[in-house]
């Protein structure tokens, strides 16, 4: 955390005071994004006084998830003196055709300036398998003259 100095001139007063930031945090604790979704779309607010520039990178970790579940994030975020508008990132999510249950990674600020930066988010990736068609059986016979026959396809 860290506070910007400012000089501010008052009637040939000088002032040396703090200008504030104002605070940065994810727009929820925690997110939950399907496995086969190609992104997930997450928020950063800006909150308080926006007298002064407020900025941050924002990284992940893996928790339960591995190297082929997300593309990592490494995203830079600033506003400008006066911006107190929400920033906006995609990450991006792989698919794969492993049944494993849901898996979780987390984001989390480094490098912050602003007065409250601070906190964390996790993101869970539900896992979602499509299934495979199959044969009820690797033969099957039938009368010939009869123009039919009867098979059963499963889907696992």
């Amino acid at each position: 955390m860290r506070r910007i100095k400012a000089i501010i001139f008052s009637v040939g007063v000088f002032y040396l005071g703090n200008v504030d930031a104002g605070s940065l945090s994810f727009s929820a604790s925690a997110y939950s994004v399907a496995e086969n979704s190609s992104t997930i779309s997450i928020t950063v607010n800006r909150t308080g006084s926006t007298a002064a520039v407020a900025s941050v990178t924002v990284v992940s970790s893996h928790v339960t998830t591995e190297a082929g579940d997300f593309t990592p994030v490494s995203q830079s975020l600033s506003w400008g003196i006066g911006d107190a508008a929400a920033k906006n990132f995609t990450v991006t999510i792989l698919d794969d055709n492993v049944v494993e249950g849901t898996e979780t990674f987390t984001l989390s600020f480094t490098s912050p300036v602003g007065d409250g930066t601070g906190g964390s988010s996790t993101v869970s990736i539900t896992d979602y398998e499509e299934g495979k068609l199959q044969l009820s059986s690797s033969t099957y016979s039938a009368q010939e003259d009869s123009l039919q026959l009867l098979a059963t396809i499963n889907r696992v």
